[in-house]
Order: C-alpha cells, then structure tokens, then sequence
C-alpha cells in the first residue's frame, strides 16, 4: 500500500553531481549521518551546494547518493516504510500527532514477544503485523526467552498456519533458534519491533555473536521492560545481511491507518469483504457481516477480529 509520492530529495543532477557510489543510511545525526558503503562505515554530510537541513529528512534505511568527496547528493525514492505516531501533549486532537518513521526500505519486519517478563501480548504483535502490512513489508514474528518457559497459544499457530507468517522460537541463553533466524534473513535487511525488554538488542548480540549492544533488564514490579534503545540504528551481521534495531514500544499508536483501509490489513479478512450485505461494512456492529461470521464459524481467529477493534475504534 505504501508509496512515496513527495520525495524531499530531487532527482540528482547528474551534469551537475558525479554520483561515485551508493550507500545505505546507519544512523542519522543532526548535521551528518552514519552510513554502509560497501563493506565500511564512513561519516558523511550533505553536499555544501544542497540544503544542509536535508540530513534531518534521512532515516535509517534509506539509500543515498555519493560523490567522489563521499557527499551525500541525493537519495533514492523508499520502497516501504516502517511507522507509528507520536503524540505531542501540548497540541489537541488529531494536531497532537504526527508520524515517527522508524525504518524504511526494509525486506522484512522482525516483530520480537517473549513467552515471559515482559509477558506475551497479543494485541502488541497484532498492530506490529497491522503495520507490516499496511506497508509492504514481510513479517517474521520471534517469540524470545523461550529458556524461561514453553508458550501454548493458539494464536500462534493461526500465524503460522493459517497466515503462513514465519514463527521463529528463540533463546539468547541456550541459543535456540539463532541458526535458523540467520538464515532465514540472510542477505536482507530487517527491522526489529518489539515492545522494551523483549530482547531485541539481546537477539542482535547473539546474532553477531559479540555482545555490542547494551542490553537491559525488565522491571520486577512492573513487568515491563526499561528502554536501552533510545533511536534506530543499522548494523551489518554478515554477507549483506543488515538489522535495523528500533526503541521499545509499550503502545503502539497506528492511527496513521485509516479505518476504510484497515481491513486490507489483516489478511484473512480479504476473502470475506466483499461478502457483506453492505458495500460499506465496517465490520464492527452491521448485522450479515461476513467477516464476524467467519470469527463466529472459528474460520478467523478471535484474538484477530478483537485487535481489529480495538485500532478501528481508537
């Protein structure tokens, strides 16, 4: 669903810019920006004769253009987006948010739960895989610190059986799963998403297999997790092979979607829309619904049709 239709950044000049390579943006600071050229990490600005504001509009993950001089002279359109919204308590209504663009041109979405501390919370994963959807971008879903107990829920294996969304069980301790996470994203490069003390920055440690990121734990009283990853960062693991690690989330706001789309975000629901009596069923309180018939009949999975809900009606 997602395209970019504004570019910040013109076409490049090519009369006026030699473009000498491409790179792919790490992190971004206020006046330069980390970024992979080739196999190095090399510190870059924007080129003296662009606008220097342009490096703020940069997000990790986008490709950019250089110079010979390693001057950023444009960047290529974004093929997807990874997105929440951020409110600003001093501003009211819909004026009070706006959009926190996360990652971007990114393959896949690594949505990371645990099985405990902080516990599972499937309403958490829905609007991550919402999110991944509505953008174009493949979901992997990592159910984390499998060592501290097993996880029976029945959602889980609708994801995988009926969605056929890749779950992945894993264990920085015992290392289970790590394998099989790296080759099922080799080559690509993915976005971690996950609520704070999941273990994101754990499962990028074991991955690499040097511990790099600083880690954290969750709180006892709370249960919830304290955040160690304040902004996004890119990091490269192996071959090109790259994994963007992102700040928890303890409530993901994705009112950016707009309800008339919000059904095409949920898979399952596609084949039962045009089913309903009414044209312009929401889905939510109309009578010969055919989507809440399929929840009443077993066919979509109720913790499904609830999350929908629940971001429709917020």
């Amino acid at each position: 669903m997602y395209k970019e239709t504004i570019p910040l950044w013109e076409e490049v000049e090519t009369d006026k810019y030699q473009i000498d390579a491409k790179a792919l943006v790490a992190q971004v600071e206020l006046d330069y920006a980390d970024v992979y050229r080739a196999q190095d990490v090399i510190r870059v600005k924007v080129h003296p004769q662009l606008n220097q504001k342009l490096i703020r509009s940069l997000i990790v993950g986008d490709k950019v253009y250089l110079d010979k001089e390693n001057f950023i002279v444009g960047r290529q359109v974004r093929q997807n987006k990874i997105t929440r919204m951020r409110g600003d308590e001093t501003r009211k209504g819909k004026l009070g948010k706006q959009e926190h663009l996360f990652a971007v041109n990114v393959d896949y979405a690594l949505i990371v739960a645990t099985v405990d501390q902080p516990k599972f919370h499937a309403g958490l994963t829905e609007r991550y895989l919402a999110t991944a959807y509505y953008n174009d971008v493949t979901p992997i879903i990592i159910i984390n610190k499998c060592d501290i107990a097993g996880l029976d829920a029945s959602i889980l294996t609708y994801y995988s059986k009926t969605l056929g969304i890749k779950v992945i069980y894993t264990s920085t301790i015992t290392k289970q799963g790590i394998v099989e996470l790296k080759n099922e994203i080799k080559n690509n490069v993915c976005v971690f998403l996950g609520n704070s003390g999941v273990g994101k920055s754990s499962l990028i440690n074991a991955l690499k297999d040097v511990e790099e990121l600083k880690t954290g734990d969750v709180n006892k009283k709370t249960g919830e997790g304290r955040h160690t990853t304040t902004r996004s960062s890119m990091y490269k693991l192996f071959d090109d092979t790259y994994v963007i690690d992102t700040p928890g989330i303890r409530n993901l706001d994705i009112s950016n979607i707009d309800n008339k789309d919000l059904a095409f975000c949920y898979p399952d629901f596609e084949k039962y829309i045009g089913e309903c009596k009414f044209i312009d069923c929401t889905h939510t309180n109309e009578i010969d619904c055919a989507i809440k018939e399929a929840v009443a009949k077993g066919f979509i999975h109720e913790e499904r049709y609830a999350s929908y809900l629940g971001v429709y009606q917020n």
